[in-house]
């Protein structure tokens, strides 16, 4: 039994300032749920997006794994490319039934796709992490006011018992 209905059936406070209490009551309680509410739509917002942020380093880790793996690739054909230019004429023509060439151009576009990748990505991630940030300051910004005004409105004016 709420405070003030001992006190009203006590005798302790008239019947307006039962009414008085109720009314005042109900409307702290009708805002502690909204602002409950929109503390959980935010919370869950902030979530999604650092699920997201998630997911993006995964893809940006595997990024920079394929752009190391494809910078090996290539410097182990531009050794070979360096050992087959020392090579005599003889062998060179051997070797150019291999595809070394074209290998090379291949992988060096691959590179240039990764790195493209890699730069869109970090983009992306920087983008996500201030939108994140910002959904928490909107989130503080909303709640913080409605606490406060909650706890002026819990305080009770010494002078309406008088």
């Amino acid at each position: 039994m709420a405070v003030w209905c001992k006190l009203y059936i006590n005798f302790q406070i008239t019947s307006s300032d039962a009414d008085f209490f109720r009314k005042k009551y109900k409307r702290l309680y009708d805002i502690i749920v909204e602002a409950t509410n929109k503390d959980k739509a935010l919370a869950k917002r902030s979530r999604a997006l650092e699920n997201e942020i998630l997911r993006e380093k995964i893809t940006l880790e595997k990024v920079k794994m394929d752009e190391t793996e494809e910078l090996t690739k290539v410097k182990k054909l531009e050794n070979l490319r360096d050992s087959a230019e020392k090579v005599s004429s003889i062998h060179l023509c051997v070797l150019s039934d291999l595809s070394i060439p074209q290998d090379l151009e291949f992988t060096e576009q691959k590179d240039t796709m990764s790195k493209f990748e890699l730069s869109e990505l970090k983009k992306l991630h920087e983008e996500l992490t201030i939108s994140m940030k910002q959904v928490q300051k909107e989130n503080r910004a909303i709640v913080e006011p409605v606490f406060e005004s909650l706890r002026e409105q819990v305080r009770i004016d010494p002078h309406h018992f008088h």
